[in-house]
């Protein structure tokens, strides 16, 4: 783990250690047994290339734990590649089958599910739904405020304007009509 920090050069604030108990009764366990788990604090920027430099060294580490027959607590950024975290939590198919039963149109999800489940199945909408009209575009998904006519005097009417703010999008739709 130290070589890893080292080398990559992680701002490292501290490193607590913490017993736990198996859990035996969850689909994704990160206990599988009784173990003492690391939990490693560190400082990051939110910058995309900062991102992606944890993401390297936690997939490193990912694979290190792996090797010794350990797994790694799911956290909220999904960093582990989808052979990583199968390794890690073998019981995942379990579950995802699980899921595909009680949830056939794909209506809850997360970043996991996101990530690693593929359902066969994707979520279906009838193609006359306002919803559907407003939020299926998942290339340009962003939020979407309707806008009436003559409040942004610099968009056109019927035009749309993009403005990037970090990593939200927004779309301004300066007519109604455009909704439908």
């Amino acid at each position: 783990m130290s070589e890893v920090f080292l080398r990559h050069r992680v701002n490292v604030v501290n490193i607590s250690i913490r017993h736990a108990l198996a859990d035996p009764g969850s689909f994704l366990a990160w206990a599988r047994e009784e173990v003492f788990a690391f939990v490693v604090y560190y400082k990051q920027s939110t910058d995309p290339v900062e991102k992606n430099r944890v993401a390297v060294w936690t997939r490193e580490l990912i694979d290190a734990t792996i090797l010794v027959g350990g797994s790694y607590y799911l956290p909220y950024q999904a960093h582990a590649t989808p052979e990583q975290f199968h390794k890690a939590y073998p019981n995942a198919k379990t579950l995802f089958d699980l899921k595909t039963r009680l949830d056939p149109q794909f209506r809850l999800r997360n970043v996991i599910w996101n990530t690693y489940y593929q359902p066969t199945r994707r979520p279906t909408m009838k193609a006359s739904s306002e919803f559907k009209t407003v939020f299926s575009d998942t290339k340009n998904a962003g939020w979407i405020l309707p806008v009436p006519p003559g409040r942004l005097p610099s968009v056109p009417r019927g035009q749309v304007s993009r403005a990037h703010r970090g990593s939200l999008r927004v779309q301004i739709i300066s007519d109604q009509e455009n909704l439908h």
